[in-house]
């Protein structure tokens, strides 16, 4: 099968990886563009919100690019990103498009229905059950250790002497990443991408101004969904600390929660239930 999926920051790397070794051929969503908001905007309803149509907008673009298949994943709470799969199939389907979405739901909320979809992706690939287990194992450390590379990054750039050296050290140290296909390769590649980012002229007396950045999990590890915000406030000189990377997320919401914690923080300041839009996050990531 022809698999896509949504471009959420660098992610992408590990999971091209991950439906590639599964027997499926991947087609790389693009980063979204203008041309992708304004399909989404031309086709999403009005009062959805933007990253409904960023979505909208790339499903289009893969579907044009031959994608059979995209995955995706479900939500909690009363946020509508829960449904954000149910339109988007929707939507495609009423414009004659020959794709579909498929959505993982949260492993915490459905686990038959999570294991069901997983074991149909792992068959058709024709993939042993040891082999499914190997390649997940491969593709969660590449994952761990993109966000590693990303998150030192961040530390360096506002540090760095000459503008611009830690973002190509970086789109160096992810090429590196893209390319292991072991653990033993991935690890290398991590030390490897980590060793050059420490090799960047800085200076270290500095002391930047340290701003956090909280907000919606698509906003917030999409760059071009923030106008690479992180990037443009490190060459300014600040450092920036940002709320939610893709492999903590995963943790919290497939293995186990540890989300109560957020919300203990949050509770004196928004004593709710999840109102979505990680908006109880953010008041406890504030705190945090």
């Amino acid at each position: 099968m022809k698999i896509s999926f949504p471009r959420m920051g660098y992610s992408y790397i590990a999971l091209k990886w991950l439906v590639e070794n599964m027997g499926h051929e991947c087609i790389v969503p693009p980063e979204p563009s203008k041309r992708t908001l304004d399909l989404g905007v031309r086709y999403a309803p009005e009062f959805a919100c933007i990253p409904f149509k960023i979505l909208m907008g790339t499903y289009l673009e893969v579907a044009e690019m031959g994608a059979e298949i995209i995955l995706t994943s479900g939500g909690r709470g009363p946020c509508r990103a829960g449904y954000y799969w149910v339109m988007h199939n929707y939507l495609l389907q009423e414009l004659g498009k020959d794709v579909r979405v498929v959505a993982f739901e949260l492993p915490l909320d459905n686990l038959k229905d999570f294991w069901k979809k997983v074991h149909w992706i792992r068959k058709t690939g024709g993939l042993s059950v040891k082999e499914f287990i190997r390649v997940l194992k491969i593709t969660w450390e590449k994952l761990k250790a993109i966000d590693d590379v990303e998150m030192r990054s961040h530390e360096i750039r506002p540090l760095e002497i000459h503008r611009g050296d830690t973002t190509r050290t970086l789109w160096k140290g992810l090429e590196l990443l893209d390319q292991a296909n072991t653990l033993e390769e991935i690890e290398e590649a991590r030390r490897e991408g980590l060793k050059m980012l420490e090799s960047i002229p800085r200076d270290d007396s500095r002391n930047p101004l340290k701003i956090g950045i909280i907000g919606e999990i698509y906003v917030v590890l999409e760059p071009a969904a923030n106008h690479y915000i992180q990037i443009m406030l490190g060459e300014m000189g600040v450092q920036t600390d940002r709320s939610i990377y893709l492999s903590a997320y995963t943790r919290k919401n497939t293995i186990i929660n540890l989300e109560g914690d957020i919300f203990s923080k949050a509770r004196p300041y928004l004593n709710e239930a999840p109102i979505g839009g990680h908006g109880v996050n953010s008041i406890g990531e504030t705190v945090l």
